[in-house]
């Protein structure tokens, strides 16, 4: 059976967050690192002149909870009010618990269902499009939290 496209609701996104790890590693280290001079093309062609680390505090669950707090403090909304979480991510700690279910905890998403995605490159962009779907096709989604958490250095 069709839906009728009139009724169905569209997903606006009201708040947006982010988070950095600490350490800042520039071109200069990151040559004395390799042995070689990447400088002139990582910054003439790429524009890269510098880039984030976790130090061995730092998770990705970490950088997750941060963004997530920021974004929900931006939109105005209590974790309470979230129905579903997306951690779009293929840099998790481990493979149990998944980092949705700790972000989930400790943002305290109390009324919210939670999942990790793994689409590699493309993972961030596939759960705003899984989050939008939720909202489009059923009604007991309206408040979604979708978080893209990597952490390629290590």
């Amino acid at each position: 059976m069709r839906r009728d496209p009139r009724r169905l609701r569209d997903a606006t996104i009201v708040g947006t967050g982010s988070a950095v790890p600490s350490r800042v590693v520039t071109n200069a280290e990151l040559s004395a690192l390799l042995g070689e001079d990447i400088h002139p093309f990582v910054s003439g062609t790429l524009g890269i002149l510098e880039r984030r680390w976790c130090a061995a505090h730092e998770s990705t669950a970490d950088l997750a909870e941060d963004a997530g707090r920021a974004a929900l403090e931006a939109a105005g909304v209590d974790p309470e009010s979230i129905d579903l979480l997306i951690v779009a991510t293929d840099t998790p700690e481990f493979v149990s618990p998944a980092p949705a279910s700790v972000v989930h905890g400790r943002l305290g998403l109390v009324n919210a269902g939670t999942f990790d995605l793994n689409a590699g490159c493309a993972g961030f962009v596939t759960a705003l499009d899984t989050a939008w779907k939720y909202i489009r096709a059923d009604a007991r989604y309206s408040r979604l939290l979708v978080i893209g958490a990597y952490v390629m250095s290590r």
